[in-house]
């Protein structure tokens, strides 16, 4: 027996289907108890549940329209989603075994945790509010585009996507939504998960080209099938805190400027190597970083790297003493990358314009630099204010013409 349903929308209590049901397009179609279908229904309109759902053995959904579930969900039959929505609209937790079957274009719009409780796949994800967790050995399947995201909805697990090109993966781990994108993935006919931890336990190593890797969380990628050649990756930055006092193994790398980049590793231990370049520093609070060239590897974070300004850097302490325990606060040097050895001139005067250091020779002024003595050699020079002059100019041809002060200290 058929069933058709037109026109106002049909409401119900609790409902058994035992005969094939038709439902229209223009039909909204709620149950606001408890659900089962032992038999066939065809929706193209929309149907709801607002309690628990069970197709049974015998129970066919073919569902071209809207299907919603506000409670419980458990496909025993078959279900098939093609070109229709799956919607989790429930206001609390709910858990959702669809036997591995197609559900369309998911849809996740309801408070509370919805448990994937089976293997999942969609065509789409739209994750709009709730957080979607996985039983333990399951996954999520995208075969399209992953969309939305959001502090309030994500996937806490692994989620999977097929297929190259730009790829969107809106995870996260307990309250923390930190999403990846891949760019550009090359490759043929790749199934890539993604999955983020924290925090990194594992005491995450730099290599050579690194100061130090942050701690606090990481990425990783599992290739499933298919082969991944590369891509461009970019990952989120959430109150990374990259001062060197926070990261562990750190390597003592010298640098008057640092930056906040991308790296990749073989293993979460590492050692992380750097593809990828960021002008933030320090706390990294609510961004992003995109790596300058294309991730091939397992793991990522953000690290925290040695960088040259591609015009150059010029820096000029403001202070020296030379009791001080550390050599390099003993003496007033000029440190600079990307500084011509042309034309380079370090004046330095009292305060009553009289010179008292000068030279010529950039290396001089970098290496050895003035001691606060008259000429290096004379007479010790009294604690004050010191004015410089800095002439010069950078290897792409911008001139250096500086003038300030530095304080020596006795």
């Amino acid at each position: 027996m058929a069933i058709g349903l037109m026109g106002g929308g049909p409401v119900y209590g609790q409902m058994v289907v035992d005969a094939v049901m038709g439902i229209a397009d223009s039909t909204d179609f709620v149950v606001l108890d408890d659900f089962q279908n032992f038999s066939q229904i065809d929706n193209s309109g929309n149907m709801v549940l607002d309690g628990d759902g069970v197709n049974e053995n015998s129970g066919v959904i073919n569902n071209t329209g809207s299907f919603g579930v506000g409670g419980d969900w458990t496909n025993l039959g078959t279900f098939n989603g093609t070109n229709g929505e799956f919607i989790i609209l429930g206001s609390g937790n709910q858990t959702i075994n669809n036997r591995d079957q197609g559900l369309g274009n998911l849809v996740v719009d309801g408070d509370g945790n919805k448990l994937l409780d089976n293997n999942t796949t969609a065509d789409t994800v739209d994750f709009r509010f709730g957080i979607v967790t996985l039983a333990a050995g399951d996954s999520l399947i995208i075969n399209g585009a992953a969309l939305g995201g959001s502090d309030l909805s994500y996937l806490d697990g692994i989620l999977y996507q097929r297929g190259t090109g730009m790829k969107f993966y809106p995870i996260g781990k307990g309250s923390t939504y930190a999403p990846v994108t891949l760019v550009d993935v090359m490759g043929i006919n790749p199934l890539i998960g993604m999955e983020m931890f924290e925090p990194n336990t594992n005491s995450p190593t730099p290599d050579s080209t690194l100061i130090g890797v942050s701690p606090i969380r990481y990425w990783e990628l599992t290739l499933v099938s298919g082969s991944f050649d590369s891509s461009v990756i970019v990952l989120p930055t959430i109150n990374e805190n990259l001062d060197r006092s926070a990261l562990p193994n750190l390597n003592p790398i010298n640098t008057n400027v640092e930056a906040a980049v991308v790296a990749e590793a073989n293993d979460p231990s590492g050692p992380f190597t750097d593809i990828g370049v960021s002008t933030q520093l320090g706390d990294l609070i609510d961004g992003e970083i995109t790596s300058e060239r294309a991730a091939r590897l397992r793991f990522f974070a953000i690290a925290l790297a040695p960088r040259v300004p591609e015009e150059g850097v010029l820096f000029i302490p403001s202070a020296f003493a030379p009791s001080a325990l550390n050599p390099e606060d003993q003496v007033f040097k000029i440190y600079g990358e990307k500084l011509s050895a042309e034309n380079f001139r370090l004046r330095i005067f009292d305060k009553w314009g009289l010179l008292v250091f000068e030279t010529d020779d950039f290396v001089e002024a970098n290496t050895i630099g003035w001691n606060g003595q008259k000429n290096n050699t004379g007479a010790e020079m009294p604690t004050g204010v010191y004015t410089y002059t800095v002439d010069g100019q950078f290897d792409i041809g911008v001139t250096i013409d500086q003038v300030g002060t530095v304080i020596l200290l006795r």
